[in-house]
C-alpha cells in the first residue's frame, strides 16, 4: 500500500431490509465487525423469505461478502459472492446488472489481493453487463469502469487506467458536482498514477483532494481516510519532509489499528510503510 490506490467502491442493489440499513449505517462509518453484525442477522431473517426466492438471500450475502472484503478475509467473501451468484441466476438470469455487481465485487478482491490480472476480465464483464443495460452514462456504470481502472493501474497500464478515470470523473461531477463522496477514491488512485509517473506534484495535490473529500464526507475515523493519509505520508517521507509526513503517518495508524486490528492486510502494510520512516527518520540521508 506503499503507493496503493485503493479500488472504487464495491457495488450493491435492490431494496434493503431495516436490518440492511442498520449495517449499511455502520459500513458507512467503517464499523464492519457491526455491519458483519446486522447482515448476518438479515441473512438469517431472509432464509424463511420467499419473495422472490433467493434474491433476497443473494442480496444480502453480496453485501456481506463487502464488509468481508473490508475485513480482508478474502476467502469468505468469495464463498458470499459465489453462493449469491449461484443463488440469483435462476431468476434474472446471467445479463442482470444485479450479476454485474457481483462480478465487479469479485474483481475488487483480486485487486485487494494483488492479483491484477485475475480481476481485469470480471472487472471487463461488469463493465459490459451493465453498460448493455443501463447505458454509459448510468452511475453503477461509472463505479464498473472505476474498479477495472484500478486494476489496470495496478498492471502498470497507467494510460487505459487514468482514460477510464476521467470518463467516471465525467459522469460523477455531471450527476453530482466535483464534490462527490466517491471523487476521493478517484482523485486518490489518480495521484497513485501521477506518483508512479515521478510527478510528485500532481501527485501530492490529487493526494490533498482526494483527502478533502473523504474527510468531507465520511467519519473522521474511516479507514478510506487512513488510506491517503498513508499515501501522501508516503510521499513526503520519499520528498524527506518527515515533519510533514510524521502527523499523517500518526494519525493513519491510529485509524488502522482502532478500525482494522493489527492482522489486517491493510494495516500489515502501512506499518512496513511507518517501520521505514521511523528509520528514516534515525538515519536521515
Amino acid at each position: 500500500m506503499e503507493r496503493g490506490a485503493l479500488s472504487a467502491s464495491d457495488h450493491d442493489w435492490s431494496q434493503p431490509h431495516p436490518i440492511e440499513d442498520l449495517a449499511h449505517i455502520c459500513y458507512t462509518q467503517g464499523q464492519y465487525d457491526q455491519a458483519e453484525a446486522y447482515f448476518r442477522q438479515a441473512l438469517a431473517l431472509a432464509e424463511h423469505q420467499h419473495d422472490p426466492p433467493g434474491q433476497t438471500m443473494a442480496r444480502i450475502l453480496n453485501r456481506l461478502g463487502m464488509i468481508c472484503k473490508y475485513q480482508g478475509r478474502y476467502d469468505t467473501a468469495i464463498d458470499c459472492y459465489q453462493h449469491a451468484l449461484v443463488l440469483l441466476l435462476p431468476h434474472v438470469g446471467s445479463e442482470h446488472p444485479d450479476v454485474a455487481a457481483i462480478f465487479h465485487n469479485l474483481g475488487g478482491i483480486e485487486h485487494a489481493r494483488g492479483q491484477y490480472s485475475r480481476g481485469i476480465p470480471l472487472a471487463q464483464w461488469a463493465v459490459t453487463l451493465r453498460e448493455r443495460a443501463l447505458g454509459s452514462d448510468h452511475l453503477a456504470v461509472a463505479a464498473d469502469k472505476a474498479a477495472l481502472a484500478a486494476l489496470l493501474e495496478g498492471q502498470r497500464q497507467y494510460g487505459q487506467a487514468e482514460g477510464l478515470y476521467q470518463e467516471v470523473i465525467a459522469v460523477y461531477e455531471r450527476h453530482f458536482g466535483p464534490e462527490y463522496h466517491e471523487l476521493g477514491v478517484i482523485f486518490n488512485n489518480l495521484a497513485s498514477i501521477a506518483y508512479a509517473r515521478h510527478d510528485e506534484g500532481l501527485a501530492e495535490r490529487l493526494y490533498q483532494r482526494a483527502l478533502a473529500i473523504k474527510e468531507r464526507h465520511l467519519v473522521p475515523t474511516h479507514p478510506d481516510i487512513a488510506v491517503t493519509l498513508n499515501n501522501l505520508a508516503v510521499l513526503y517521507k520519499n520528498q524527506g519532509r518527515y515533519d510533514c509526513a510524521k502527523p499523517l503517518f500518526q494519525r493513519a495508524r491510529a485509524i488502522f489499528i482502532a478500525r482494522l486490528g493489527p492482522n489486517h492486510p491493510n494495516v500489515i502494510a502501512f506499518q512496513g510503510n511507518y517501520e521505514r520512516f521511523l528509520a528514516a527518520l534515525d538515519c536521515p540521508e
